[in-house]
């Protein structure tokens, strides 16, 4: 490139910011960023400089908590003391939803499930059963209610 060596009126020289070589300051552009730099040489702002970003609403409208899992099946309970072998009354935490005529089933201290029918459900911690229980129980023996079975509903 190299100076031109007359003279020409009004034009003097300039120091290419992004070359170093002396140019013509008619041949000069001044960039965006403040760089004198030849016209040959002159690069365009990046339009993507000038995209905005746009406010990602993220949120759920008319969300709702998750519901809590319910357990489907047969009615379970514990019972909260010692019982033993031909008792009738079984003292649990809680015969709610537990009627006459239900047939149930009470896990004996021998591992077996002793299968019953509720005869009486005279407090809410405790049912009487029949026929007698065949060995003892100990507190904390699952006591299953297998008519009191709550089914899946939908809707």
């Amino acid at each position: 490139m190299g100076t031109e060596l007359h003279y020409k009126p009004g034009s003097f020289y300039r120091i290419c910011d992004r070359t170093g070589f002396a140019t013509r300051s008619e041949r000069t552009t001044q960039e965006w960023n403040g760089l004198m730099v030849w016209d040959r040489v002159f690069e365009a702002r990046q339009p993507q400089d000038f995209v905005k970003g746009v406010q990602d609403n993220q949120t759920v409208p008319l969300a709702r908590p998750r519901q809590v899992n319910s357990f489907l099946g047969p009615l379970t309970t514990n019972l909260t003391a010692d019982v033993a072998a031909a008792a009738t009354i079984l003292p649990v935490t809680s015969s709610v939803r537990m009627q006459i005529g239900d047939l149930m089933e009470v896990i004996l201290n021998t591992g077996q499930q002793f299968v019953c029918t509720i005869t009486n459900v005279p407090t809410p911690t405790s049912i009487q059963v029949t026929p007698q229980l065949a060995y003892s129980s100990s507190a904390g023996n699952l006591v299953t209610d297998l008519s009191a079975v709550v089914t899946a509903s939908i809707g």
